[in-house]
Formats: structure tokens, C-alpha cells, sequence
């Protein structure tokens, strides 16, 4: 008994949740062990006070407190929590957030007949991610780092500080006027004007004019 992989399971769909403990006794009644089931996440929040297993499962739209809370919780106050959300990809949403909290695998209920390998490889320090979640994730990863670099550059452009001589080179430069006519204009040298811009460059951190009039355009 010392060496099953005990088990608890937030499910509020009670037809579903017997269907699955029917099929853990039959195939894996040997090496897991469910300590407990709950209707919501606030019972499951109750009862790991007293007991608290290797595995957590988790539905995510459930009465109460939700999946996506629940979880949040759990690893704010058990960091080594194993969670798997078991429930259903209706909205991506729910996979992302619950990824953000902390959950590392994801299983549908469609697919039950997975729970037994996916509750070993998590237990075994290991993910468990469908093909179907991995998209998922893997977009919100692209979405997010272009994102994320989009922000970068815009809190870049407001903490750039350009003097006045500074700002008026930007304009004369991104109306595409050459270093000679920009010289004439603010009536300085062609080789102070280039003296000039690629300050600007090092100041901005910008390789060229097409990158320095991207990041100063606010400027």
C-alpha cells in the first residue's frame, strides 16, 4: 500500500467521475491509490490540510472555485505540488492559464483511457502533453514573444531622451533626407551630422536608420 501512487480528484461530473474510479480499481488497483474526490476546488483546497497525495486532479470548469483558481492556490502554497488538469480543450484559455500557474499536464476527459500513463509520468517527475495541448501552448509561446518584444521596444522608445537637436535629426531623417541636406538644414558639417546619428545609435542600442527611427518614432 506504501508504494501506490495515491491519488484526489476534483470532479463535479458524478456519472463521469464513478465511470473513471471503476476503471482505475480494474487496471491500476495494484499501484494507485485515490485518497479522496471532491466536487470543487474549494473541497479539494479542505481537504489537502489533512492528507495530501502524489497526484492532483483537477477539472477545470467546476461550482464554487474553478480549476484554473484552485490550481493558483495549490502551487502558491505546495510548490511541489503534481497537478493534471483533466477535463476538456473547449477553450484554450483554460489550458494557457492553467499553464501559468504551474500545471505541466494536461489530459481530456475523452481520452481517459490515457489517465493511468499520465498519472505514472507525471508522478515520475515527467509532463504529459497531448498533441492537441501542445499546439495550444506552443502558439501562446510565439504569441507571447512577439508580444513581449513589441512591449520591450515600446518601454524603450518613452525612456529614450533626445535633446532637441537630437529630436529635429529623427524628423529630417525619417522624411529620408540625405546627411548632406540635413546638414545644410541645421547648419552643421555632413561629418557632424554622421557624428550625430550614430550616437543616436549607441544611445538607442539600434544597428541602423531603419531601426533608430522605430524605436524614437515617439521620441
Amino acid at each position: 500500500m506504501a508504494n501506490k501512487i495515491s491519488l484526489a480528484w476534483a470532479e463535479d461530473n458524478q456519472s463521469f467521475k464513478a465511470a473513471v474510479l471503476r476503471l482505475l480499481r480494474q487496471e491500476a488497483a495494484n499501484y494507485i491509490e485515490v485518497l479522496f474526490t471532491v466536487s470543487n476546488g474549494r473541497e479539494m483546497l479542505d481537504q489537502l490540510s489533512t492528507q495530501f497525495p502524489d497526484i492532483i486532479l483537477l477539472d477545470i470548469r467546476m461550482p464554487i472555485m474553478d480549476g484554473i483558481q484552485t490550481a493558483r492556490i495549490i502551487k502558491e502554497k505546495y510548490v511541489q505540488a503534481k497537478i493534471i488538469a483533466f477535463t476538456e480543450y473547449d477553450f484554450e484559455h483554460n489550458i494557457v492559464e492553467m499553464n501559468k500557474v504551474g500545471v505541466k499536464c494536461f489530459l481530456a476527459k475523452s481520452q481517459a483511457e490515457d489517465l493511468i500513463r499520465a498519472i505514472t509520468i507525471v508522478h515520475e517527475g515527467g509532463v504529459f502533453f497531448p498533441d492537441e495541448v501542445a499546439e495550444i501552448l506552443q502558439k501562446h509561446i510565439r504569441s507571447t514573444t512577439i508580444h513581449d518584444t513589441v512591449e520591450a521596444l515600446n518601454q524603450l522608445k518613452f525612456k529614450i531622451d533626445l535633446s532637441p537637436q537630437e529630436k529635429n535629426l529623427v524628423q529630417l531623417l525619417r522624411k529620408g533626407k540625405t546627411s548632406k541636406e540635413i546638414a545644410l538644414h541645421m547648419n552643421l558639417t555632413v561629418r557632424t551630422v554622421r557624428t550625430y546619428r550614430e550616437r543616436l545609435l549607441k544611445k538607442t542600442n539600434t544597428r541602423n536608420v531603419a531601426e533608430l527611427l522605430n524605436v524614437c518614432y515617439r521620441a
